[in-house]
């Protein structure tokens, strides 16, 4: 039985969150965008950790520049831990009332600065996206933005509400609340991004939760519409194996290995000496009631014995979180973020770049917000052309 690889679950969370509807790429553009117009968090002195600070789980950014956690988790910055203590959405709170449709979302956040400096600490340090269909306006600041800057903006803190600017001593923590006016939606999550006085930035930081419903407005959770399942593979016991031609179906949406070659070249693209590239026509289909946010490491190839090794991601890999790396998508290309409106398909080749074997297989694993793992779904093949 094959296993999927657990760097798979990692990157996946921090791209492919269909339970989120997390755009990292969004998240972290609008933070620098933000960035550039208010001041950033640092320290008045040398910030230098101190290794016995804080107690329970603490998470830090791991080499990908990313570290995920839940509510209860303490997220460690090179500035300062955070943990999102709980969170619900509410019609209201204090005398802040939303948008017709919308909801507020009041997150128990506690910051803790365990370096020698005292730290300056802004609401617009933290950032809350949705799961409705991720794009370009799927996020928001606290209800406070902006009085930092212009004291006639945004919305006075009230209640337990963390004031838009705030000092933090030496080992000092703080509790408070985030508000947020957000549409009415299952999942959510609160990021957070380093940036330095130097202009660079730093790691990212996602908390995920289903927050408490204490609102009246009706929210929209992932529901599988009524498609047609005769001729759909679904998962039992956790797996499902299909043959190219065959439907797969995941909660999130059906996918389909259309065909499959190995060339060597695609577009322009050559691999390393020794390899061959392997060309996989896909179709996704979305389903669902919601719009999808796919990307091309969704999709996993194997060979050989699934060893530790006997992986590859698409060569478009890491495009949607940094544009200088991988290879930009061309030709039929599926581009390493695409979105898949309700009812409507997607179609296209994602590229490998693999050694030559006798067989293969593509495999897509269900993530959710939650943190927990679903099902996982292979499609075997041997491809046309197999060089040798």
């Amino acid at each position: 039985m094959k296993r999927f690889l657990l760097i798979f679950l990692a990157l996946c969370l921090a791209l492919s969150l269909a339970g989120c509807g997390s755009s990292v790429s969004d998240a972290v553009s609008a933070a620098v965008d933000a960035a550039e117009t208010q001041p950033g968090t640092e320290t008045e002195t040398e910030a230098e950790t101190e290794t016995t600070a804080g107690t329970g789980q603490v998470i830090e950014a791991d080499s990908t520049g990313y570290a995920h956690g839940y509510l209860g988790d303490t997220m460690r910055s090179v500035f300062f831990d955070f943990t999102v203590n709980s969170a619900y959405v509410a019609d209201s709170y204090e005398d802040y009332i939303p948008s017709e449709g919308n909801v507020v979302l009041v997150a128990d956040v506690t910051v803790y600065n365990y370096t020698n400096g005292s730290v300056t600490m802004y609401d617009t340090d933290f950032q809350l996206q949705w799961d409705t269909g991720s794009g370009d306006d799927d996020y928001v600041y606290p209800v406070t933005y902006a009085r930092a800057l212009y004291p006639n903006t945004g919305v006075e803190a009230t209640g337990d509400m963390l004031p838009d600017e705030y000092r933090l001593g030496i080992h000092e923590g703080r509790s408070g609340l985030l508000v947020f006016e957000v549409p009415a939606a299952t999942d959510y999550c609160i990021g957070y991004q380093e940036f330095f006085s130097s202009g660079e930035s730093g790691d990212v930081y996602w908390v995920y939760f289903t927050p408490e419903n204490r609102s009246t407005v009706e929210v929209s959770p992932y529901v599988s519409s009524d498609a047609e399942t005769e001729g759909v593979i679904t998962a039992e016991n956790g797996y499902a194996y299909g043959a190219i031609g065959d439907t797969m179906r995941s909660v999130f949406f059906d996918f389909t290995v259309n065909g499959a070659y190995v060339a060597d070249s695609y577009e322009g693209y050559v691999p390393s000496e020794g390899n061959t590239l392997l060309v996989v026509d896909m179709t996704v289909y979305n389903y669902t009631n919601y719009t999808l946010v796919m990307y091309d490491v969704d999709f996993q190839a194997q060979w050989g014995g699934a060893g530790d090794e006997d992986y590859a991601y698409p060569v478009t890999y890491a495009r949607a979180l940094c544009p200088n790396t991988g290879v930009e998508a061309t030709g039929d290309m599926l581009p390493a973020e695409y979105t898949v409106p309700v009812g409507e398909s997607a179609a296209g080749v994602l590229v490998f770049e693999v050694p030559a074997a006798a067989d293969y297989s593509v495999g897509y694993q269900e993530l959710f917000s939650s943190g927990e793992i679903g099902d996982t779904y292979w499609v075997e093949f041997t491809p046309d052309g197999q060089l040798v």
